[in-house]
């Protein structure tokens, strides 16, 4: 994906995101209370679910303008419910610098 998208060049421009995705239900591994950037419609400032810090290789398309693929994403437990889940804690900064040095 990545040779065809930056066929005519050796530069390949990443991005790295840690926006929360909403998951509902008692057994949700890994879920949690999070605060969201962009609140609803309903002005609620949190969301139960997940945050993937996710890599993405950012594109230009001539129709739908800039574009993130997703490459590689790991999962961000708060510290307060790393004790619910057999998990160790990282800040988000951790599996940022992870993914850039995979990159």
């Amino acid at each position: 994906m990545i040779r065809r998208i930056y066929k005519n060049t050796n530069t390949v421009l990443v991005a790295i995101d840690d926006s929360p995705t909403p998951r509902y239900g008692p057994k949700v591994m890994g879920a949690g209370i999070h605060r969201n950037p962009t609140p609803m419609p309903d002005g609620r400032k949190f969301v139960y679910g997940h945050v993937w810090v996710t890599l993405s290789a950012i594109a230009r398309h001539k129709t739908f303008g800039t574009i993130g693929w997703p490459l590689l994403a790991r999962m961000y437990i708060k510290a307060n419910d790393v004790q619910n889940v057999a998990l160790s804690f990282n800040r988000k900064t951790e599996p940022a610098a992870e993914l850039a040095k995979w990159a």
